[in-house]
């Protein structure tokens, strides 16, 4: 296809978003469609949404659809229970339905702390699982009807391409999802009642979980093969733009949770809760910028060039840490920059740059 087009949607609770967008990050169409039923954050029609999608679409100027070859949704928290058929069971909840949580949490008893440890979490803040019970509470025939159990992004995925997919970081917002392993949690699921077979696959959130089915193709006026990623909850692609366009000017610090940075020979390392990166371009000027994609539920503490700088210079401990890592980062880069038309092949840039978390005094990161 001649100059290609990716399909970019957001699905915010005061509306939904399509935009156009090609290889360069040009916004060549876009469209907007309000939703009146989802501004309260709580409870929304989930029909209601799908049509929403639909009408920000076929919105778009026809040259523009014609051209587009890939789509992504970014949307906000929720659940969307779906019974066999696909069709929705009760209301959607939003990102700011608290229903059912004093259901999970006495549930839970004295395993609450430790539930919610594995599943990134300090406190109870609703979610599928609490949501769940909540319905099964109000109308249990209905809840006996659930058959799989989606957010909102997932539920448009799902009548995009009939694969119940979801994002690691979408799971993880769940409360059902075991974020060091990137998997659903047995523990969790047991305590709300459910089986592993109502909860979608989860997905790296730039992964093509599908294509779009013929009969929405037609229905969009969009070609047919139309590919699907993953997509993500709303807050980790603002957080990723806000990333890709400072580099060089701040770096993170992982203050809970995991990242996956992805080095440039096609390996890569895990990071977890106190260790960092983004240090180079600061510390050496160096502009190698991986890309890094978080592992479930994660916080990330970003620190300008200034604040780092301060930072290093109220912590002598934590400051020796950061240099040490940075030299061995580097070390392993220059190394692999220099093998790259010789054989054999050097270790992985992963093997050569292992490092354990830093260790601040004073100071936390």
């Amino acid at each position: 296809m001649t100059d290609a087009l990716v399909l970019a949607i957001d699905i915010g609770t005061s509306a939904v978003r399509s935009a156009a967008v090609d290889g360069g990050g040009v916004i060549v169409a876009s469209t907007r469609v309000t939703r009146p039923d989802a501004s309260a954050g709580t409870r929304f029609d989930a029909e209601r949404l799908w049509l929403d999608v639909v009408q920000s679409i076929v919105s778009l100027p026809a040259s523009a659809r014609a051209r587009i070859s890939t789509l992504a949704i970014a949307g906000h928290v929720g659940t969307v229970f779906v019974d066999a058929d696909g069709a929705p069971v009760g209301e959607g909840r939003g990102w700011a339905d608290s229903s059912g949580i004093e259901l999970l949490t006495a549930a839970a008893g004295d395993s609450l702390a430790e539930l919610l440890a594995a599943a990134g979490r300090t406190t109870p803040a609703g979610g599928a699982g609490s949501a769940l019970l909540a319905l099964r509470r109000s109308d249990p025939a209905a809840a006996a009807s659930v058959a799989c159990v989606l957010t909102p992004k997932d539920f448009v995925n799902w009548r995009f391409t009939r694969a119940a997919v979801t994002d690691r970081t979408s799971a993880a917002y769940s409360g059902l999802s075991a974020i060091a392993d990137s998997t659903w949690s047995p523990r969790m699921l047991e305590l709300v009642g459910l089986d592993p077979a109502q909860l979608p696959e989860q997905f790296a959130a730039d992964e093509i979980v599908g294509e779009l089915a013929s009969e929405v193709a037609d229905e969009l006026g969009l070609n047919r093969g139309v590919a699907v990623a993953a997509g993500a909850t709303d807050g980790s692609v603002g957080a990723a733009l806000v990333l890709r366009d400072r580099q060089g000017e701040a770096m993170c610090f992982v203050a809970s949770g995991a990242v996956k940075v992805h080095l440039p020979d096609r390996t890569y390392v895990e990071l977890g809760s106190g260790e960092f990166f983004g240090e180079l371009a600061l510390l050496a000027g160096e502009k190698f910028a991986p890309k890094v994609t978080s592992l479930g539920y994660s916080r990330l503490l970003m620190l300008s060039a200034r604040d780092f700088r301060a930072l290093l210079a109220r912590d002598q401990a934590l400051r020796e840490r950061v240099e040490q890592v940075a030299r061995q980062r580097m070390r392993a880069l220059e190394v692999w920059r220099n093998m790259q038309d010789q054989q054999p092949a050097p270790d992985s840039l992963a093997a050569q740059a292992q490092q354990g978390p830093p260790q601040a005094s004073g100071q936390g990161a």
